[in-house]
Formats: C-alpha cells, structure tokens, sequence
C-alpha cells in the first residue's frame, strides 16, 4: 500500500490548527478553538484538494 501525501490539505489543516491556538490563547478557551480550527482547516483542506 502506497502512502499518498496531499500537501494541499496539510497546509490548511496547520493553518486551521494554528489559527485555533491563537484564537484560543486571546479567548482563553484552547481546548475549543483548536478542535475548531482543525474541523474547519480539514473541511478547507479536503474542499481545495477535490478541485484540483
């Protein structure tokens, strides 16, 4: 089985993560901005990998 890299996807789902760290460090509520930040950069990710 080979493994498949998506660079598309890994870059939006880092951005998502980041993102959600900061957001969540402002707010002082980590735990939900970066399972946030992961769902909606996974969702961005998967969406720009599709089109290509």
């Amino acid at each position: 089985m080979q493994k498949e890299e998506h660079p598309i996807f890994v870059k939006y789902l880092t951005m998502g993560v980041v993102i959600g760290l900061l957001l969540g460090l402002y707010t002082d509520d980590v735990g939900l901005w970066i399972s946030l930040g992961t769902s909606i950069g996974a969702a961005v990710g998967y969406q720009k990998m599709e089109r290509k």
